[in-house]
């Protein structure tokens, strides 16, 4: 009977929903309070929640952090953003502005953020795997543990003339060992950090250092939208145990800048390896169809130094009174100073090409095209009617020195009075004997002869002994050899044949032949 007995009571469990932290974890420090999770699908079981965190002892801030464990491994990750109204000077005329970035283990990162806008709130629900930076992290056995410091760097007292985003980012594998280190970049001129959308200049940067195949790439970008100054350009820098290679532009992408979309000018510059050939701008090859560019498939990547630029200028079509024109101009220049090894030479010519293997190119062009005329509108006819047309240009390409070489072209169409009076005019010339390169032959580092016997120079030879010559390949016998590809370049498989040219005996006394008979082995080595 309840009414004549005393209530009992019995142990069921304790369920905790939150904990208190202070924890040094080597790259960061954290304090604060956490709310507890569980049976998530991914993340499975952890804590989560708002800290206080201190990264590389030199910025405090409010953090988001999350402790877990899924699938019998443990992973953690600290994750904060600030954007602070009025920068903290760093020196004189500069400052920081923010800061971003996240320590993380076991974890593998993703996403990005915009360190030019304020950072949310920091959470403090239990939501797994839920940031306050936009930046999003998922466990990852495989990960050992990662870093990420960012910082927003401008002018001081005021960053619009220039701010931008510098980030270190650092990943280490399972075993110990660094996976990849990267530093990243955006640089904005002429705006302010929350409206960088409005920006004139941009820049960015992407450079990493892949440990497992001991690579170094970067990147880097600049877009100008100053009207009326338009234009921009990429660099890209590549070291690694097979190729390296610079290049601030390409010749087909090259580096430019335009003014009020009539004048521009472009450039290029690259150095290392896997140089491209560049092309004749469309206007000289139409003019002058039977000239391009030349470089010798086999060596066509290159290797050294190469260099260009051009300008010109398109009024596009201008009126005064009953008069029109359209004019436009170009000029430019290519040059390379590539080695193509001291195993290259010309035919007809003995030695390397050049100087050890360093051999120059270039070529210089130019392009004029003008078109002057009337526009007639009268009640009985409408129209242009052309004065004068012309269409010029003028090519040189050399080489050098040995054997230095130049050849040249200049030429054109021109019309009078719509064509009543037209014509062409081509003037070539050339000086030198152009090289036409023969790569080092892969017989060349090969032994063809075993042996010789008698030995050169040996005394008191029986008379009776058969002079003979070993082989290292068979006599008439064609046989194939793989010569190495050049750059990116597929092998190439090419056949040879040895033929025994001359085999005589002579006297020292007098240098005669002395007679015999030439016989030639069965298995065709000797």
């Amino acid at each position: 009977d309840s009414g004549n007995q005393g209530q009992n009571f019995s142990f069921d469990g304790v369920e905790l929903d939150s904990i208190g932290v202070n924890a040094d974890l080597g790259s960061v420090r954290i304090s604060g309070g956490l709310e507890l999770f569980d049976s998530h699908a991914t993340f499975g079981n952890g804590f989560r929640g708002a800290v206080n965190a201190t990264f590389v002892d030199q910025m405090t801030l409010m953090a988001t952090a999350q402790f877990g464990s899924v699938n019998d491994y443990r992973y953690w990750y600290v994750d904060a953003k600030a954007l602070f109204n009025e920068g903290i000077p760093i020196f004189s005329g500069a400052g920081m502005y923010g800061f971003g970035g996240g320590a993380w283990y076991h974890m593998r990162k993703t996403g990005e953020t915009d360190l030019s806008l304020p950072a949310d709130a920091p959470d403090t629900s239990s939501t797994a795997g839920k940031t306050n930076s936009g930046y999003t992290y998922v466990p990852d056995k495989n990960v050992d543990l990662g870093l990420k410091a960012s910082l927003v760097l401008g002018t001081h007292p005021s960053p619009e003339a220039f701010n931008g985003d510098v980030s270190l980012e650092a990943q280490f594998l399972n075993n110990g060992g660094i996976e990849n280190i990267r530093l990243l970049g955006d640089g904005y001129m002429l705006c302010d950090i929350t409206k960088r959308q409005s920006a004139k200049i941009l820049t960015d940067m992407d450079v990493e250092y892949y440990f497992p195949t001991r690579t170094l790439h970067g990147v880097f970008n600049v877009d100008i939208k100053a009207n009326p100054f338009t234009g921009g350009g990429q660099m890209v820098m590549h070291f690694a145990p097979d190729k390296w290679y610079v290049k601030i532009g390409e010749p087909q992408t090259p580096v430019n800048i335009s003014l009020a979309n009539w004048l521009g000018a472009d450039a290029y510059f690259m150095m290392g390896q896997d140089l491209p050939t560049p092309v004749l701008p469309t206007e000289i090859q139409t003019l002058f169809p039977t000239y391009h560019t030349y470089r010798n498939p086999a060596i066509a990547t290159g290797d050294g130094i190469a260099f260009g630029a051009s300008a010109g200028f398109n009024t596009g079509r201008q009126t005064y009174s009953i008069f029109y024109g359209d004019f436009s101009a170009l000029i430019g220049f290519d040059m390379a100073l590539l080695n193509y090894g001291s195993g290259t030479t010309c035919e007809g010519m003995n030695g390397p090409i050049g100087i050890n293997g360093w051999y120059a190119t270039g070529q210089i062009y130019s392009h004029l095209a003008a078109s002057i005329g009337l526009h007639v509108d009268l009640w009985f006819t409408e129209g242009d009617y052309e004065i004068l047309s012309i269409d010029a240009g003028s090519l040189l390409q050399g080489a050098g020195p040995n054997p230095t070489w130049v050849k040249g072209v200049v030429g054109g169409n021109y019309r009078i009075l719509s064509g009543a009076v037209k014509g062409y005019c081509r003037f070539e010339f050339s000086k030198g004997d152009q090289c036409q390169m023969m790569v080092e032959n892969p017989l060349s580092r090969i032994d063809l002869i075993s042996d010789i016997n008698p030995v050169s120079g040996t005394t008191n030879v029986d008379v009776f002994t058969e002079p003979q010559v070993a082989m290292n390949f068979e006599l008439n016998t064609p046989f194939e050899l793989q010569e190495m590809p050049t750059g990116n370049g597929a092998p190439v498989v090419r056949t040879f044949r040895i033929k025994l040219k001359d085999f005589n005996m002579k006297k020292v006394s007098n240098n005669d032949s002395v007679p015999g008979r030439l016989n030639i082995s069965q298995d065709k080595f000797s």
